[in-house]
């Protein structure tokens, strides 16, 4: 059978992993790297032509079967297409792309070209992790209730030295080039996931690099299970961990070592997970390690995909999901980063108060038995009374006291300023007060100057008080005047 001719962009530390397979199960033909220094000891140590871009060895139009795309990961779509569009099969390292959409545009390319676009997920051939997706398939665990993940390992901060690791637009984020194989293999196990909740944070390295590293991540899947990942770059000295524990209803395991490479400790009611003895260890790039060694799995995949037509280990859209999965979980952090909470704070409140969120409450008094709606806010020294209904959306301003029995509208608004001096003051001082006696319902939307409200008033929907109001009864219109 012909030897397949091979390409690898981008000849850094885990290029030369998959240099090392190549010259064993095919032949490198040619090698690319901008840099220059680094390309051409690279392309002298494995024997293969040199090329300063993707361009020029596409217009070189060398007979290559498959190019491996190695470089950093926010090029990995652009780069990946390039080698589609000029002919050739593409194998990309982990993760794909960045964004799900550069993974529909590749997927595009690939029908378009009829070229095979291949991903890397080594960690799937794991003796373990292959052993527990065997359990899960054949239902030993019967219904799982939860899962937890943790990754705990270490990346110093001359790991973030060079001029991608550590940046948004070709790294990603931690999840992406650390941790993105652990992603895969919860959505391959466990299936599709319904809801996340995120806390993540740059606990030790804000100088090194633009986003976190370290979070955790509740998951509700779609299946019922729940469960966490704690992750983290920060474990002192060395990776220390990467384990996976499964509780089901008649099995428990766990999946441990530094890199889900060994079963810590399993029970079934009638199985046992049984390994073959394994001899794969971690990439070992100098500085730090990585993921397990599998990649000699992932290649005879490949080869056996593109000379005998059979099924690749994984797919594309599988990819794809961890990516969407990823980028849900930095976009929900990022709307939490761009979001104020609502706030609730130096309030004296009475007995059986309702207070529903989102709402802005600060150094003011809540009497007995009152109910505050969502999307309030209510500022300092203002007094509310006993037994009093705020509705939604509504502004009190400093300097307002509320009487017992009353009730607020939806969106009626307070406005102790009134700008006499053509434009907001600043001075709580040269506000004016209101007061609002007892048994006062005042109407939706209605606006309310510095005045004083006596007893048993209605105040209509939309109504804009302006001067006092003493005498009971109804009063509506702007100014809101009597009419009964």
């Amino acid at each position: 059978m012909q030897t397949l001719q091979f390409a690898i962009i981008g000849c850094g530390r885990i290029a030369h992993r998959h240099a090392s397979l190549i010259i064993k199960l095919g032949k490198l033909v040619a090698v690319c790297d901008t840099d220059q220094q680094k390309l051409i000891a690279f392309a002298d140590q494995y024997k293969a032509l040199p090329f300063l871009s993707i361009d020029s060895f596409s217009a070189a139009k060398l007979l290559v079967d498959i190019v491996v795309i190695c470089t950093p990961n926010g090029l990995h779509a652009s780069q990946a297409i390039t080698a589609m569009q000029a002919g050739y099969h593409v194998l990309v390292e982990k993760p794909v792309a960045l964004l799900a959409s550069d993974v529909d545009a590749m997927i595009a390319v690939a029908a378009s070209t009829q070229k095979q676009l291949f991903t890397v997920m080594q960690n799937r051939f794991n003796q373990p992790v292959m052993a527990v997706k065997k359990a899960i398939n054949n239902n030993q665990f019967g219904k799982i209730y939860s899962i937890q993940l943790s990754c705990f390992w270490n990346r110093p901060s001359a790991y973030y030295k060079d001029n991608w690791h550590g940046t948004k637009n070709l790294d990603g984020g931690t999840l992406f080039t650390q941790f993105s194989h652990f992603i895969d293999i919860l959505l391959w196990l466990f299936g599709p996931v319904k809801n996340t909740h995120t806390i993540l944070q740059n606990a030790s390295h804000a100088q090194s690099i633009e986003f976190e590293d370290q979070g955790v991540v509740i998951f509700e899947f779609e299946n019922g299970i729940i469960g966490t990942m704690n992750y983290s770059v920060n474990a002192f000295e060395k990776n220390r961990e990467g384990s996976l524990t499964i509780l089901g209803e008649n099995g428990i395991v766990k999946i441990g070592g530094e890199y889900l490479n060994k079963i810590d400790y399993q029970s079934f009611k009638n199985h046992e997970i049984v390994i073959a003895s394994d001899d794969s260890t971690a990439n070992d790039y100098g500085v730090y390690k990585g993921s397990m060694s599998n990649h000699h799995l992932v290649y005879q995949s490949l080869i056996n995909c593109v000379q005998n037509q059979q099924p690749y280990y994984t797919s594309v859209s599988e990819a794809r999901s961890t990516i969407e999965l990823i980028n849900t979980i930095y976009a929900q952090q990022m709307l939490k980063n761009n979001h104020k909470e609502s706030e609730i704070r130096d309030v004296e409140l009475g007995e059986n108060v309702t207070i529903v969120a989102p709402c802005n409450l600060y150094e003011c008094t809540i009497g007995n038995n009152v109910f505050i709606g969502p999307f309030v806010e209510i500022q300092k020294n203002v007094v509310i009374g006993n037994d009093c209904k705020v509705q939604s959306h509504s502004f009190i301003c400093e300097g307002v006291t509320i009487g017992n029995n009353c009730f607020i509208g939806h969106g009626v608004m307070f406005v102790n300023d009134l700008f006499k001096e053509g434009a907001p003051s600043g001075d709580s001082a040269k506000w004016g007060k209101t007061t609002i006696g007892n048994h006062v319902s005042i109407g939706s939307n209605a606006t309310i100057l510095p005045v004083n409200i006596g007893n048993n008033i209605v105040i209509g929907a939309g109504a804009v008080v302006t001067k006092d109001l003493i005498e009971p009864g109804n009063y509506v219109g702007n100014p809101a005047i009597k009419t009964t």
